[in-house]
């Protein structure tokens, strides 16, 4: 659903997007960031029913955050490719995100304060309300991120895309 090839972000954001039902022949990735990429930051995004990967970092990759995403029912959750059997993400960080599948990672990526499993605890997600349920294991278990919103309510931010107790934010560009 979006893609960069060779490309140095400079701290581009992707976020606050719902990228779903990719069924590309070649590739239904989600959010997908191809070899050579450098400095975005993925954050509260939701990525769901994607062929192939709900977000995919192919190698070298470098200095990318994936923070604070909720990512279900994809081909696998992250992945990577590399040519030559690379498998450098040095400086990459997977943190404060929701897995419900497979999550593969190359050498020097920070992984922490993710969940993987499949009864993350969301409000209805086959309805597209993405929020956490008062009694999700995902509420005030993550960790601060800077440059990075972190709504929460509890002693610490919850993991996923929508922070518990707050107003859903909406996908897209507000115009």
């Amino acid at each position: 659903v979006t893609y960069c090839f060779g490309t140095d972000g400079e701290d581009t954001e992707i976020a606050w997007n719902w990228v779903h039902h990719n069924r590309a022949e070649s590739c239904g990735v989600g959010i997908y960031i191809d070899n050579g990429s450098a400095n975005f930051r993925i954050h509260h995004n939701v990525s769901w029913a994607n062929e192939n990967s709900g977000i995919r970092l192919n190698t070298p990759s470098h200095n990318n955050l994936v923070a604070h995403n909720t990512v279900l029912h994809n081909g696998d959750s992250v992945h990577y490719w590399g040519a030559d059997n690379n498998s450098d993400q040095e400086g990459c960080r997977l943190i404060n995100n929701i897995f419900t599948d497979e999550v593969v990672t190359g050498t020097g990526m920070e992984v922490s304060h993710n969940y993987a499993g499949q009864e993350p605890g969301l409000a209805n997600p086959g309805n597209q309300d993405f929020r956490l349920k008062d009694d999700s294991p995902c509420i005030s278990v993550g960790i601060t991120l800077e440059g990075i919103p972190q709504e929460h309510q509890g002693k610490a931010p919850d993991l996923g895309a929508y922070a518990h107790g707050f107003d859903p934010w909406k996908p897209g560009h507000d115009w």
